[in-house]
């Protein structure tokens, strides 16, 4: 589902896939069909550049917005201009 709505994102805004930095994606339970890091199968599976890292954060209840904590420090810090950020579940 995140491979889905990731690729649909990135042909509805246009932006240049080789410009994005990294995906991060908040899941409060990253283990059995979601593990091995559900942001980069979501970034392989999308057909997006693997030169685009892929983090999963967990965090429980917070995991979606400490993505986007996260995102936005990087591009005040200089490391990065263009991140994704969002939340995956299903249990």
């Amino acid at each position: 589902m995140a491979a889905i709505t990731l690729k649909a994102l990135i042909a509805r805004t246009g932006v240049d896939a080789g410009e994005i930095e990294d995906y991060l994606l908040g899941c409060s339970f990253p283990e059995g069909e979601q593990g091995f890091n559900v942001a980069r199968m979501a970034l392989l599976l999308a057909g997006l550049p693997i030169s685009i890292a892929g983090a999963t954060v967990n965090r429980f209840c917070g995991s979606s917005m400490t993505t986007m904590q996260q995102a936005a420090g990087n591009i005040m810090m200089g490391a990065g201009h263009a991140f994704i950020c969002g939340g995956v579940e299903s249990m």
